[in-house]
């Protein structure tokens, strides 16, 4: 009986230390909206977000760009986070970014 309950203990762990996670990125969509008018601002949050979604897809190991629904743009990506940060100011771009991820990704051949 002790056994299976360190069994089931191990088996919950990587769950629980999911929940956990802890990430830097800390920018708001006001900030998003703003960096428009600095082409240099700009460029690094794009590149941010950029990186985010590369780094989603080799993290879970799903595609992104091209999907069943066809290929997604640089720039139709850019665009959906800047809707998203429109409707959403307080949000953190991070949200939204995992949102449009969730949204089209599908499992790797």
């Amino acid at each position: 009986m002790t056994k299976a309950i360190a069994i089931i203990f191990f088996l919950l762990l990587p769950v629980s230390a999911y929940a956990d996670v802890q990430v830097n990125a800390t920018g708001s969509c006001a900030m998003w909206l703003k960096a428009g008018k600095n082409k240099v601002f700009r460029q690094i949050q794009e590149a941010f977000v950029l990186g985010l979604l590369d780094g989603l897809s080799l993290g879970n190991n799903k595609n992104f760009w091209v999907t069943s629904e066809g290929e997604l743009k640089v720039n139709q990506a850019l665009s959906w986070v800047d809707r998203y940060c429109r409707e959403k100011p307080s949000e953190h771009t991070i949200t939204g970014v995992q949102q449009l991820f969730e949204s089209r990704a599908e499992i790797a051949d």
